[in-house]
């Protein structure tokens, strides 16, 4: 690999990464993390989501971090502290930065925020480092590199490693971004999952101008891909991304984006190639259909076939009757019921709450009466919202309402 090509790509104006000049932290960072891939032979799409993965988690340095950017334990704790007091953490359950009985914090350390005992026991048995008894060698850049790799190949984070998203292909750029798109859970859920896969882009761009070469030795099997047979391609990893496209354009009778090649997705498919006029009109995923749908327009449908959750997506008052009426079921058949079953109504503690200061205020009317007020109140506003609803579709798939 030209490794002096590499990262004049990368300082390229408009590269997507670093800019026109990196500093030595980047580079020896960068440089760290291509030794090891290319002494473990890992796969080029693999190589890219991992740099972009480290170059997001690490602001850009290429150098471990500990979270929050902090020099020490007790800032970042601090940091942390103050974030989740302020309502800004809302994603975590527990405060797993708050020091254990040993005065130790399992907080974010490294190139991939390493979290949790468990982890940083799982990851001293991958490194052969007790990292249990010192988490700050998660630090270390040749344990941070290790952890890297080890956790991304094996699926040690989440469950979820590089052969659950990325395939060995150089596909289009809009394929590969899915892929890429997709892979965010091997870390972090979604988050920031469309910036990160426009970073692997970037890397993956550099990565074969400088003729990066892998060996594939040490990474499990791909899922079988199927191009040559008369099936098509059927391998869980080339079904997601083509399931997550098809959505993108509008097909939502794919339905929730699996991997599985079941009836709703060779549904999706027939209609995009009947769409597209694309022969032949079966439901294989082939070349041909691989191409037609990186290139393909969104789905432009007649106003009248439009679904109503499109609707709502796409018409504000519709969506909050809606909400309305999803929130008047919510209020009113547990106040029906508590109303008409007095036994019931013993486990409605919320429900008793709820009408407790006006029955301070009318101490003569029963629970149950107005329990039953509500329930009425809430049917009527189930109705109004109800008919606002189908109101507002109609006048969306009329045209009346743009």
């Amino acid at each position: 690999m030209n490794r002096e090509a590499f990262f004049a790509a990368l300082r390229r104006r408009g590269s997507g990464v670093f800019g026109t000049s990196l500093k030595q932290g980047q580079v020896d960072g960068t440089t760290a993390i291509l030794d090891e891939a290319e002494r473990r032979g890992t796969r080029t799409n693999d190589l890219a989501y991992a740099l972009a993965t480290v170059y997001h988690e690490t602001a850009r340095t290429m150098q471990p971090v500990m979270e929050t950017l902090a020099k020490n334990v007790d800032t970042a704790i601090a940091r942390l502290e103050k974030a989740w007091a302020a309502g800004k953490l809302k994603w975590v359950k527990t405060p797993y930065w708050r020091k254990d009985r040993n005065g130790k914090s399992w907080l974010g350390r490294g190139l991939v925020q390493l979290t949790h005992e468990d982890n940083y026991r799982k990851m001293s048995e991958v490194t052969g480092v007790d990292l249990v008894a010192d988490p700050d060698r998660a630090m270390e850049m040749p344990i941070a590199v290790k952890i890297l790799f080890d956790g991304m190949e094996r699926g040690s984070f989440t469950s979820k490693g590089f052969n659950d998203f990325i395939d060995e292909l150089d596909e289009s750029d809009a394929l590969d971004r899915a892929e890429y798109k997709a892979a965010r859970k091997i870390i972090n859920g979604t988050d920031k999952a469309d910036v990160i896969a426009g970073y692997a882009l970037a890397f993956e761009g550099a990565l074969r101008q400088a003729g990066y070469q892998e060996k594939v030795t040490e990474r499990a099997p791909a899922p079988p891909v199927a191009a040559e047979t008369p099936k098509g391609r059927t391998d869980t990893v080339t079904v997601r991304v083509v399931q997550e496209r098809l959505k993108e354009l509008g097909y939502t009778e794919v339905g929730t984006p699996d991997g599985v090649f079941g009836k709703m997705t060779k549904t999706a498919i027939l209609a995009f190639k009947n769409e597209n006029d694309l022969k032949p009109i079966d439901d294989v995923i082939d070349q041909a259909f691989l191409e037609a749908l990186d290139t393909a327009s969104p789905r432009d449908l007649p106003r009248e076939t439009v679904p109503p959750e499109v609707v709502r997506k796409n018409a504000p008052e519709v969506r909050t009757n809606w909400l309305i009426k999803i929130g008047a079921l919510a209020a009113g058949i547990p106040a029906a019921i508590g109303g008409l079953l007095d036994g019931v109504l013993d486990n409605l503690g919320f429900a008793r709450e709820t009408i407790k200061p006006f029955k301070e205020m009318f101490t003569d009317i029963p629970s149950e009466v107005w329990l039953i007020g509500v329930a009425v109140i809430a049917g009527g506003a189930y109705l109004v919202a109800r008919n606002g609803e189908q109101k507002g579709i109609a006048a969306y798939q009329s045209g009346e309402r743009r």
